[in-house]
């Protein structure tokens, strides 16, 4: 009983646009069949995050920061996350759904 999911994946999809239209301060997480959230980062971290950005133009521009992007995780894709931001070369995600395949993911930014 402990092992199975929470939730469906296609259900947590759900509640996570939803949550997200609310606007309520919180970003939902979808591992190991568990529900999970954290709260939307503060001003301090945003920083952080243009900060990575504007070094990698600098320094790889055949790479990108995506910052807040949905992936999908684990072994069989059974979870759903979203990092402040994640580096990959550019246009890695073009055609790609809304959750997005993690294959091409460099490195993950929390």
């Amino acid at each position: 009983m402990a092992d199975r999911p929470q939730m469906l994946v296609e259900d947590f999809e759900e509640l996570a646009c939803l949550a997200s239209r609310a606007g309520e301060g919180i970003k939902l997480e979808f591992i190991y069949g568990k529900l999970g959230a954290k709260p939307v980062p503060g001003g301090d971290h945003v920083e952080i995050i243009q900060w990575l950005i504007r070094h990698f133009i600098l320094s790889r521009p055949d790479l990108s920061m995506y910052p807040g992007t949905e992936l999908k995780v684990e072994a069989f894709r059974g979870g759903r996350a979203i990092p402040d931001g994640i580096l990959a070369p550019i246009r890695s995600f073009t055609g790609q759904p809304v959750w997005k395949n993690a294959d091409p993911v460099l490195m993950v930014v929390e």
